[in-house]
């Protein structure tokens, strides 16, 4: 039961790394896109 509880507790982990992870390269790109559109304009 309690390895249940840690191997639950990791994937939440990871699952909101990679959350983080996908949101990071959102902003990321959002903001080269704002640089773009700005250079372009």
């Amino acid at each position: 039961m309690f390895v249940v509880m840690i191997i639950g507790w990791f994937i939440e982990l990871v699952s909101i790394f990679l959350c983080s992870k996908l949101w990071d390269d959102l902003i990321i790109f959002d903001y080269v896109s704002d640089i773009t559109i700005a250079s372009v304009w």
